[in-house]
């Protein structure tokens, strides 16, 4: 009877330590996303997945338009997390930041200068730029002051406004903005970019998930760091 009641408690704990992961992802390819099938894949989906089998925790993705509404959802208790992003304050609130996965170049993307068109200030607060709506890039814009901030949940609606010349800059994760190029069918060499800076992109999980899994980030962060750590820190530039 001993024996039987010490084998529950372990099973009992094991549960525990691998309690159930829903994600509510933003739509944000090439890193997270559906595709013709329905299925939802991305860069940041495979790499977080092969940590997450690793650790035998059963999980489950969904998709929401933007990084605004995968915020919302952890507030409102239906997800235990998101990926990839950047950290910001609003979102360390109601989650924990893991070690990066990966880093996330935000870069400003514009048109070269032809006949008849000016080489573009960015620190002119009268140009017409955009980015992602909800996403870090686009906080950072409003919080630099630009006064003609758009925002968009789709990444290849922003190329093409930028390609027509209905924008004068956008603002974006270089992997999403030439994702969407890719798909367009758009040459690279019509845009010029300027990279702003280099964030480390890694994983939210709520503060409530960790309070019942209270080892899941140290272990989880161990086989991140296992994985990609020398990568990021050769994209940082960390030697």
């Amino acid at each position: 009877m001993r024996r039987l009641l010490l084998l529950l408690l372990l099973l009992s704990g094991n549960c525990a330590a691998n309690q159930e992961l829903h994600f509510a992802l933003p739509n944000f390819p090439p890193y997270s996303y559906l595709n013709d099938k329905g299925e939802i894949i991305g860069e940041g989906v495979e790499e977080v997945s092969r940590v997450l089998k690793e650790m035998k925790v059963v999980f489950d993705f969904r998709v929401v338009p933007n990084y605004g509404k995968a915020l919302n959802e952890i507030e409102k208790g239906r997800s235990d997390g998101f990926f990839l992003a950047t950290q910001n304050d609003e979102r360390d609130k109601v989650a924990v930041f893991s070690a990066p996965v990966t880093v996330n170049r935000w870069n400003w993307f514009f048109l070269p200068p032809q006949e008849g068109r000016k080489v573009i200030d960015l620190k002119d607060k009268g140009i017409r730029v955009a980015s992602h709506l909800k996403a870090n890039t686009y906080l950072w814009l409003k919080k630099k002051g630009y006064a003609n901030v758009e925002g968009n949940s789709d990444s290849m609606t922003l190329v093409k406004l930028l390609k027509r010349g209905r924008l004068d800059a956008v603002f974006l994760s270089e992997g999403v903005f030439l994702e969407a190029n890719r798909k367009q069918g758009f040459d690279e060499k019509w845009f010029n970019f300027h990279v702003q800076r280099a964030k480390p992109f890694g994983v939210y999980i709520s503060k409530d998930y960790l309070k019942n899994n209270p080892d899941f980030m140290k272990q989880f962060n161990k086989l991140v760091m296992d994985y990609y750590g020398s990568q990021v820190q050769k994209m940082l530039g960390v030697r």
